[in-house]
């Protein structure tokens, strides 16, 4: 200090001069500091939008999924009624061909009656 006193200044300017450096430095490390705090701020707040929407698509997604799964079940239950529809279709069918089997030989056996007839009386 003594060797600014020989170029004029005293030392309440020289204290006066540090004092408003050190000010001005404090309000410029403020300012960039608010400034990263602020677009950090930004960040976050996009980043909890795309979380918002990401939990929006899942929820909608597990809707469409639950959704899915019921016509599932519903197409599942259909395909165990046609099922059981062609089973018991072929149990008639079973029947249907048994019973005829049994006319046909019923009118088998009245053919061979009728031609032993036939075959008598022309004897």
């Amino acid at each position: 200090m003594l060797s600014l006193a020989i170029f004029g200044y005293n030392a309440t300017d020289i204290l006066l001069i540090l004092t408003t450096i050190v000010s001005l430095e404090a309000i410029y490390l403020s300012i960039f500091i608010q400034y990263t705090v602020n677009q950090q701020a930004r960040v976050i707040t996009e980043v909890a939008e795309d979380i918002g929407e990401v939990t929006e698509d899942v929820d909608e997604i597990s809707k469409d999924v639950d959704e899915i799964s019921k016509e599932v079940e519903e197409i599942s239950v259909d395909v165990d009624d046609l099922q059981a529809d062609a089973e018991q279709e072929n149990i008639s069918d079973t029947e249907t061909y048994a019973r005829m089997e049994q006319q046909i030989g019923v009118i088998l056996k009245e053919l061979e009656t009728l031609k032993n007839r036939e075959t008598n009386k022309n004897s």
